[in-house]
């Protein structure tokens, strides 16, 4: 039985039973002067007394409502201690499972450090090992094309002019793999210096020629800011433009030109590459900076390269406060931009 449901019987039965127990005392005491029934008629005519009597049943009543909220509040501190045992349950398993997980991500932390460290090591050691001898076989082949050892007829000069580009291309790949490890690591050197634009870009313009020559294209360099200069490491700015042109060249279409050109604006200069080659697919234009990333990834592509000349581009852009970038050319092809602040 609930606490209201007893206060309430509580004061019923008072309620009924006091004028009765109050009559039975009067007549007791006043036996002589007046009879059971005119006492309890007295009782119950009198508004007072008649109050007095009744006053345990709303007493009750109220005792009743008060009852009632107290059977509220006992029930809300059973269902919260019940919740509070839950939740602590619950805590509790939720805790081991966290601690657990914990544990397995610091586990397989572990595994890939090391195994990432291993990876490291492995490239850079491979990639040193393979300089040696590739320098040495660039060095015999360049002897042996500039006729210093021996005469060499047509044919053996076009196997050797094979030899020698391959050998440069493998030279460009071991320094690819060597600048992806330090920029990780944060062990390339940057060393910025004031340089003009224009002599900068011309330089690795006239470099890149004779490789846009093998692919029938040319490099137009329109310079309008020859006076503009620019705080960079020179020939990690060199090799980002070279990178850009080769892109270019390899991808323009027979007979095409590339156009360099300089574009000062609000305190920067910018360096636009812009080719008329098939262009950039939309769906890959969001991972041309990522590593080993190429538009055509198969192993019948035509167009050699790690896939890691752009992100190594944008490593170095960034170690010297630039920006890099890409966008559509007009009508076609593509236009890729480096960024510096003038000083």
């Amino acid at each position: 039985m609930t606490f209201g449901l007893k206060y309430l019987l509580y004061g019923i039965a008072f309620g009924l039973c006091f004028p009765i127990v109050a009559t039975l005392l009067s007549a007791h005491l006043f036996s002589d002067a007046m009879t059971i029934e005119a006492m309890l008629k007295s009782q119950l005519s009198n508004p007072l007394l008649w109050m007095i009597d009744t006053a345990p049943i709303f007493l009750g009543l109220l005792a009743y409502l008060g009852g009632l909220q107290y059977d509220k509040l006992l029930a809300s501190q059973i269902q919260e201690k019940h919740l509070n045992a839950l939740l602590e349950e619950k805590n509790a398993e939720l805790e081991s499972k966290v601690k657990e997980r914990t544990q397995q991500l610091e586990l397989n932390l572990n595994k890939l450090t090391e195994a990432n460290q291993i990876r490291t090591e492995f490239i850079a050691t491979v990639s040193h090992e393979l300089r040696t001898p590739l320098t040495a076989i660039g060095g015999a082949v360049k002897l042996i094309k500039s006729n210093t050892v021996s005469k060499i007829d047509e044919q053996g000069m076009e196997l050797i002019s094979l030899a020698d580009r391959n050998t440069k291309l493998l030279v460009c790949l071991v320094d690819d793999l060597l600048d992806i490890e330090k920029l990780e690591a944060g062990k390339l050197q940057i060393a910025s210096e004031k340089h003009l634009a224009f002599n900068l870009v011309k330089q690795a313009v006239e470099m890149n020629q004779a490789f846009a020559d093998t692919f029938n294209v040319n490099i137009i360099f329109n310079d309008e800011h020859s006076d503009v200069q620019i705080s960079v490491d020179k020939r990690r700015f060199i090799q980002i433009l070279l990178n850009l042109l080769s892109n270019a060249c390899k991808f323009s279409l027979s007979g095409s030109d590339i156009v360099v050109s300089l574009e000062e604006t609000d305190k920067h200069l910018r360096i636009c590459v812009a080719d008329l080659g098939d262009g950039v697919p939309a769906e890959f234009s969001d991972k041309l900076f990522d590593k080993f990333t190429q538009v055509d990834s198969s192993n019948t592509r035509s167009k050699g390269g790690t896939g890691l000349g752009l992100n190594i581009s944008k490593s170095l852009v960034r170690i010297m406060d630039g920006d890099i970038g890409y966008y559509p050319n007009q009508p076609q092809g593509s236009v890729f931009y480096i960024e510096f602040p003038v000083v």
